[in-house]
Parts: C-alpha cells; sequence; structure tokens
C-alpha cells in the first residue's frame, strides 16, 4: 500500500492537493489510512472522496461512506485543500501509509481514523506480556531462566497452528510459559482479522528475517502493571551476545537500569515505560542499553526446531508478529531509544553512555483488553459509552473487572447496546463475551 500527494493549484491563499492511494498488496484492503503532515498550514474544508481526521497533529485520510474495497493492483483518489500560515514549507507532505502492516485488515471506525485491528495487535503484546510477568513458572535450575523473559514478542517464540499464532513448544523457556499468557494470545485471535494480521505477521518475519537474531524486549518494566498505577524499580544490564564486542571489564551487574511504567488512569489513553541507564561504577559505561535489543537464537540451545521455520534469505534483523506484516512499524506498538523510533525489522545493539541513555516503549490499548476500570477523555468511566473497539461485537472480550459494564456499539450506523455477560474460558482465563442487546430504545439516557 502506497500513497502520493500531487498540487494541482497553489496561492498564498489555498493550496489544492490530490492523494492517490494505490493497493500493491494481494489482498483487497477494506481501509486505508494516509497521514499528512500539513506543514506550515491549516486543514481546509471540501474533502472529497474521504473523511479526514485531525488526529496528533495531522490530518489522517480514510474512506468515506460510499468507498468501495480496494482491490489488488488498483488505485482510489481524494482531494483536499489547505490554508497557508506561512510563506515557506506549507506544502503537506505525506508521514504515514497505513495499508502494508496495518490497513489490509483495519476496520477502523471512521470517526477516528484508528485502525483496531493493529490497535488490538498491540493491546494484544502488552498483555502476554504482562501476564507472563506477573504469572512466569518457577525456576527449576534453568540457567537461562531469566533471559526467557526477553523472548516474549519475538518471532522465534511462535508458531502458525492453523489460522492462528500461537507459542512454539520448541521456543527457548517454553516450559515457563504460563496459562494466563497463552490465554491472552488466544482470546484476542477470537476475531478471524486479528488471527490474520498476527499470522502475516508471523509469516513475514520467517520469510523477511534471519532466524539467529532475537527481537529482545525487557519485560521485566511491565512486571505488576495494572490500570490507573505507576510501577517504578530496578533491573541488571543485558546479557549480551557473549560473540559481540564489549568493554574489557565490562559486567552486566554493575549496571542499574531503572524503569517507570505508567498504565491507563484517568483521560489516559497510552500505557508508557520509560527506561533509563544509572551505573554503579562512573568508570563502566552502559554498553547495552534499551528496552529493545537483540541476541543471537544459537545462544540457547536445542534450537534446531525454531531456526527451521525461516526461509533461507532472510536479513540480519529481529522481527515481531506483533508489528504485522511488511516490515512497517505497527503505529500502535513503538519503542524509542534516546529519541529515535525503532524500526520494526531491528537491527541495533542498543545505545552505550554514561548516564545519558533512555529508552521508552508506548503502547495505545484498546478498552476492555486492558486492567482495571478505563475512563474515556472527559474523564467519564467507560460504560455506557460508544464503544471504543470497533471490531464485531461478537468478538469483543472484557476482562473481570469490567465484566457487567455497558457499552454502546455502533455498526452500519446503527446503535445497539450490550452488557459484557457471556464468561468464556480459555487455557482456565475466564473473560466475559459482549452480548448485543439490540438497538436502544428511543429517548434512552445514560448517567455516566
Amino acid at each position: 500500500m502506497n500513497a502520493s500527494l500531487t498540487v494541482t493549484s497553489s496561492s498564498s491563499q489555498q493550496v489544492n492537493v490530490t492523494g492517490t492511494v494505490t493497493n500493491n498488496t494481494p489482498n483487497p484492503a477494506s481501509n486505508w489510512q494516509v497521514a499528512v503532515a500539513l506543514n506550515n498550514s491549516t486543514l481546509s474544508q471540501g474533502v472529497n472522496n474521504a473523511e479526514a481526521n485531525m488526529i496528533g497533529g495531522q490530518a489522517v485520510f480514510s474512506p468515506n461512506s460510499n468507498a468501495s474495497v480496494l482491490q489488488p493492483g488498483s488505485s482510489t483518489t481524494f482531494t483536499f485543500s489547505v490554508k497557508p500560515t506561512s510563506t515557506s514549507n506549507f506544502t503537506p507532505t505525506i508521514s504515514l501509509v497505513d495499508g502494508v502492516a496495518n490497513g489490509t485488515y483495519g476496520v477502523g471506525t471512521k470517526a477516528n481514523g484508528i485502525d483496531a485491528i493493529a490497535q488490538t495487535a498491540a493491546t494484544t503484546a502488552i498483555n502476554v506480556a504482562v501476564a507472563y510477568e506477573n504469572n512466569k513458572l518457577a525456576n527449576n535450575g534453568d540457567a537461562n531462566y531469566l533471559q526467557y523473559d526477553n523472548l516474549l514478542w519475538t518471532a522465534q517464540s511462535y508458531a502458525i497452528s492453523g489460522n492462528t499464532i500461537v507459542f512454539d513448544p520448541n521456543m527457548p523457556g517454553y516450559n515457563f510459559v504460563p496459562q494466563q499468557a497463552m490465554a491472552e494470545l488466544a482470546f484476542a485471535q477470537q476475531n478471524p482479522s486479528v488471527a490474520a494480521y498476527l499470522v502475516d505477521g508471523l509469516q513475514s518475519c520467517f520469510i523477511d528475517t534471519s532466524s539467529n537474531f532475537i527481537f529482545n524486549f525487557r519485560a521485566q518494566i511491565l512486571k505488576g502493571l495494572t490500570s490507573g498505577t505507576t510501577t517504578t524499580g530496578s533491573i541488571n544490564g543485558v546479557v549480551f551476545p557473549a560473540a559481540d564486542y564489549h568493554p574489557s571489564g565490562y559486567n552486566v551487574n554493575t549496571v542499574v537500569d531503572n524503569y517507570s511504567t505508567v498504565g491507563l488512569g484517568k483521560g489516559g489513553t497510552t500505557i508508557t515505560s520509560t527506561l533509563t541507564s544509572e551505573n554503579s561504577s562512573s568508570a563502566v559505561e552502559d554498553f547495552w542499553f534499551g528496552i529493545l535489543t537483540y541476541t543471537y537464537l544459537n545462544a540457547f540451545s536445542n534450537t534446531t526446531a525454531v531456526a527451521a521455520k525461516y526461509g533461507p534469505q532472510g536479513t540480519a534483523a529481529a522481527c515481531s508478529p506483533f508489528n504485522g506484516p511488511g516490515g512497517t512499524a505497527n503505529p500502535y506498538f513503538t519503542i524509542t531509544l534516546n529519541g529515535s523510533q525503532v524500526a520494526a525489522r531491528f537491527q541495533g545493539v542498543g545505545a552505550q553512555g554514561y548516564n545519558i541513555n533512555k529508552s521508552t516503549i508506548v503502547i495505545d490499548p484498546v478498552a476492555y483488553m486492558t486492567p482495571g476500570v478505563q475512563y474515556d477523555a472527559a474523564d467519564y468511566e467507560l460504560g455506557p459509552q460508544i464503544n471504543p473497539f470497533q471490531l464485531s461485537p461478537t468478538s469483543l472480550y472484557a476482562i473481570t473487572q469490567n465484566s457487567s459494564m455497558w457499552a454502546i456499539e455502533t455498526a452500519n450506523s446503527q446503535q445497539t447496546w450490550g452488557q459484557f455477560s457471556l464468561p468464556v474460558t480459555m487455557f482456565g482465563v475466564t473473560k466475559y463475551q459482549f452480548v448485543d442487546q439490540g438497538a436502544i430504545p428511543p429517548g434512552t439516557t445514560f448517567d455516566p
């Protein structure tokens, strides 16, 4: 999926632009989003053949109600106008085309331009990691026990089973994966679009990356995470690959990395965790710092079956199925290192320095899938509100804390209401499915 902008006319008062979106994927695209940086201009009236929403300071264009499915190889156009606010750098430019990794599967609401499939994948990544960290099975003497936490999001840890992805029984540390983490992965994939996103993302990893490079995420920063709380703590430095260069005398036990993780609070929309480095000795730099680093598969034993899932031509990069297919980073699943965003296909070792390193992960989660009571931007509890989870109502699940909550779901311009009242159990974990109660009776009002 790609897009381009063409200026059809321009003056000091108005710039008229035509956008072209082309589906270069092998699948029909029911949704696409084109994020446009307006630069020194403001969006004017007169958007045609698309809907525009301002999200994060950018104009995000998506199909309107008259748009048809964009078939493979076909294109569509939309037009809009902007008003310059400066005499220079006022021409809009494309900042993100959402299609390869997300839009092909997206059924995002036209009201906010959010791709609910990609957002659900990001939420699933968080839920799997939190469930693992809070329920990881006890060590039985395995020397690599502490390193297994870091493998939770890497492609090596998963396999394709039918139309879903599952934890690979051959993955290093599989015996310590708790049922709760398996359940989180399974619940999300009850929706076939989410399952397809993760399956295609994993298959993409197997095709275009190397089996030997592991997406080494420091999941310990999510231990104890609950909604509306901040957890803090410290962890030792990364156990780096033995074959890689490191300073003489470097010892991970002399490096202390501090983290602060903020769960969803009132009015909050993201889960944010920040990791900073602090050395116990000023003479020792943190050489392998970051929320995301890499390590080698061959650092673990008996991994022949894991490596066999990969093709022979993969690039030397680490990969995660939660980014989706195509190597485009999931916009709701971002990791930065010293201010720069980490790419979907990660090839770096992290950062090095003396007390100057900072790494942050931001997850924009789906309400009802994350722990605890949640609130909208107006500080109202999410209950009798329009449902922010824009997937099929039959595939909505709430955790125990949100069971029996009411929600309003909008489909085909028809609002219906329902309640999370049907218990569903997977891997011994119970969640509550949304039960549609039909059209909202005329004149009904809600007390927030």
